[in-house]
C-alpha cells in the first residue's frame, strides 16, 4: 500500500486514517510503540 496510488489531496486523509488505525492497534504503551506513534504523527503533520 504505497502513497503514490492516491491523489495529493487525499494524502492527509490517508495519513490520518493510518494514524487512527495505529492508535487503535497500539493500546499498549510500550516504548517502541510510543516511538512508532510519534513517527506516524510526524508523518501525518508533514503530509498535511
Amino acid at each position: 500500500m504505497s502513497a503514490q496510488q492516491y491523489p495529493p489531496l487525499s494524502k492527509s486523509l490517508v495519513a490520518s486514517a493510518l494514524f487512527a488505525h495505529v492508535e487503535l492497534v497500539t493500546k499498549r504503551n510500550s516504548y517502541p510503540i510510543k516511538l512508532l506513534r510519534l513517527g506516524v504523527r510526524g508523518m501525518a503533520l508533514f503530509l498535511q
